[in-house]
């Protein structure tokens, strides 16, 4: 399911590169475009699990994001659902915010790795929580594995639940009219 979101949000992810906004923030000396990127990245997300159930992988894979009640994620609880992603998403801005303010010349950085090198050099410890935030998907995808529900971490936080979209549409069939048993072919008397 993640992998189809990639492919669903892969242009946003191409201009991303090809416009090399993490080059282009040095040479700027702002993160705006950075949180403008995120911004586009996460709002459709939390608008498609509030509004549809889902991101667009888990709806083409016929899943649905709910709460205990079997309703669609509220705002608040979509937030907290994505709160590790916005966790890990502002410790990178506030290592870029950092890097740039400490940079002597944040303009002559050329390249991506010399980005890298500046983060290393001048980030302080926003590098190190950076590069442990990193390691919070993978953290994530191991709870699913070790659980029997195979809830991750964010469905913790938030009280979701990951269901086909089969079982949502059973929750959500109208209860049948007491008395009328169909059985085989007949239809019920009225």
């Amino acid at each position: 399911m993640a992998l189809l979101d990639c492919v669903v949000f892969s242009p946003l992810m191409a201009a991303y590169y090809w416009f090399d906004l993490l080059l282009l923030s040095f040479r700027l000396q702002s993160i705006w475009l950075h949180l403008l990127y995120f911004l586009a990245f996460y709002l459709p997300t939390l608008y498609f699990v509030t509004r549809f159930g889902g991101t667009p992988g888990k709806l083409m894979m016929g899943m649905r994001v709910v709460e205990s009640s079997g309703q669609y994620l509220s705002l608040h609880r979509a937030l907290r659902r994505d709160s590790i992603q916005y966790l890990s998403s502002t410790i990178h801005l506030l290592l870029l915010s950092q890097t740039i303010a400490a940079l002597p010349n944040p303009v002559a950085v050329d390249s991506t790795a010399q980005v890298f090198e500046a983060f290393d050099r001048y980030g302080g410890w926003w590098n190190t929580a950076d590069w442990v935030s990193g390691i919070l998907p993978v953290m994530d995808v191991l709870v699913v594995c070790m659980n029997r529900r195979k809830r991750a971490i964010h469905d913790y936080i938030a009280g979701s639940y990951v269901i086909t979209k089969r079982s949502y549409d059973r929750l959500h069939a109208p209860p049948e009219e007491p008395g009328l048993q169909m059985t085989g072919d007949a239809l019920p008397a009225r």
